[in-house]
């Protein structure tokens, strides 16, 4: 049930910058030595939605997690007073934004929306003007369909009025959903929506929510600021790591101006324990996802005010570089033979190319023999073909494949490919791991079993040299480690993680 607004969304050439880096000591792997040192160039050669909006993850609240249709101005307002109240504005959660149910259920004789007339009897505008006095910024929700999830007026075929009424309203982000459209793709039906709302001339964050059905990790690159990857979120573990599995292997797709949406934040709701509020919230922050409260803040303990005002893993999410973390080693299998047999049973599609390997085998196939052949070879990290245009519906028939031992991703909205993601168990000890601008790497122990676990995540892992001294600093005690060689071990509770932020010793000399 997310849904988003118009945004500077990021196309990256098809350039392949091959530059090999002799940063301090640290030698990364191959996936990585690609993102960190190709990402920020090719970020200025970029052509993108010029909005300048999400140069990080938007951070702020939205109503519809724990209010549902059961919003009004009375308890609308005074979410905007605690959230500035609670610190939470000056933390960085910035949009407020009101999800279905504040439109009427007919539009005006002119066909322009308007606010229901009892749940908001001062209209939007007013809505606007109290957020924006507080400091916020403010967003609304609509969906690409005839209506809302909730049989309200919607913007299919009404995109140019609806973005007009949005910048007269002065709203900064619209939550586009996928209910109730015509049948035709998301592909046909956001870009008229981006088109309408940068034609206002107002930024206007767009957040899109199709629920991932069509892959928008592939395509919605230069559509949206953000892009819902997976189906609606609920307050318990089992919803949690499934969206966060399914959100995982994307980690190529996300960048500057455009971010893989796992879907809200659930922390403070339901029954979640301490340890899976802050699991929760340190996975959707390293994974580079919107952070937006769903919690009812009247009621907020101090446990869960602490988790979502944590700075350092704030941070984190706002770091500028913009490589989403992800999933680096699992124990799901007694040795590493193992892990390799169980490793892979599918593949995913991604905008972009592989390198830094070799061609394995090349031959004419059709995407799913592609598929099937990769899979059996374990050297395989992935494939590109022929006739990658990202046209997804002339992929029916053979075409030249190249199997590759490669795992580095260029992003390149013009090409498609597909690479074989980590493995997933259930009770596994994982590392995830993703660069931070300045050389530093946020590592998390994630310990997803009933019980307490040991976990080590190693250089090799990360991609650091194995003798390279690193300073580490573990995010949640907000506590030195000093300076650590090889890996770093630590204790994880059930459910939980550690998290910690890598720096090279020389910055900390440089200081």
């Amino acid at each position: 049930h997310s849904r988003s607004s118009a945004g500077n969304l990021r196309r990256f050439k098809s350039t392949t910058i091959r530059a090999r880096a002799t940063m301090l000591t640290l030698t990364p792997p191959r996936w990585l030595l690609a993102v960190w040192v190709t990402l920020p160039a090719l970020i200025q050669q970029s052509n993108s939605l010029d909005n300048g909006l999400a140069r990080t993850p938007q951070m702020g609240w939205n109503s519809w997690n724990y209010f549902g249709c059961n919003i009004n101005e009375e308890s609308m307002k005074s979410m905007v007073e605690l959230l500035e109240t609670l610190g939470l504005r000056d933390a960085g959660y910035t949009y407020f934004n009101l999800d279905d149910c504040w439109m009427a259920s007919q539009r005006t004789p002119e066909g322009k929306w308007q606010a229901d007339p009892d749940r908001f009897p001062s209209g939007m505008k007013a809505m606007a003007d109290f957020a924006h006095a507080k400091g916020f910024k403010f967003g609304l929700y609509s969906s690409a369909g005839y209506a809302t999830c909730q049989g309200l007026p919607a913007s299919l075929g009404y995109e140019t009025t609806d973005a007009e009424t949005l910048a007269e309203w002065t709203v900064d982000y619209l939550k586009y959903d996928n209910c109730n459209s015509d049948g035709t793709t998301p592909e046909v039906r956001y870009p008229p929506m981006r088109d309408a709302l940068n034609a206002t001339g107002r930024p206007i964050l767009f957040s899109m929510c199709e629920w991932g059905v069509d892959q928008p990790s592939t395509w919605a690159t230069p559509v949206g600021n953000s892009w819902r990857t997976t189906g609606d979120i609920t307050a318990t573990w089992e919803s949690i790591t499934t969206i966060m599995d399914d959100n995982e292997p994307l980690w190529p797709s996300a960048a500057p101006g455009g971010w893989n949406d796992p879907d809200m934040l659930e922390v403070g709701n339901g029954a979640l324990t301490e340890d899976e509020n802050k699991m929760h919230f340190s996975m959707w922050a390293a994974m580079k996802a919107p952070l937006l409260i769903g919690a009812d803040l009247r009621n907020i303990d101090n446990s869960t005010l602490d988790i979502l005002l944590n700075q350092e893993i704030i941070e984190v999410n706002q770091d500028a570089l913009g490589v989403q973390a992800h999933k680096v080693w699992s124990s799901s299998g007694n040795n590493q033979v193992d892990i390799e047999k169980q490793r892979f049973n599918t593949m995913v599609m991604f905008q972009g190319s592989l390198g830094e390997g070799h061609i394995i085998r090349e031959e004419a196939m059709t995407l799913t023999e592609a598929q099937q052949a990769c899979l059996a070879l374990s050297e395989c990290r992935g494939f590109t073909y022929e006739n990658s245009n990202g046209d997804q519906t002339a992929q029916e028939g053979k075409q030249l494949v190249a199997l590759w031992s490669g795992d580095d991703f260029v992003r390149d909205p013009s090409v498609t490919s597909y690479y074989k993601p980590m493995p997933t168990a259930s009770g596994a000890n994982e590392v995830w791991a993703g660069p931070l601008d300045g050389h530093e790497f946020v590592v998390i122990l994630l310990n997803r079993s009933n019980e307490t676990a040991t976990i080590t995540a190693t250089w090799a892992m990360v991609g650091i040299e194995d003798d390279t001294p690193m300073h580490v600093r573990d995010l949640w005690a907000h506590r030195d480690l000093g300076v650590l060689r090889g890996d770093v071990t630590h204790s994880v509770n059930p459910h939980g993680v550690q998290v910690f932020r890598l720096s090279p010793v020389a910055l900390f000399a440089d200081a």
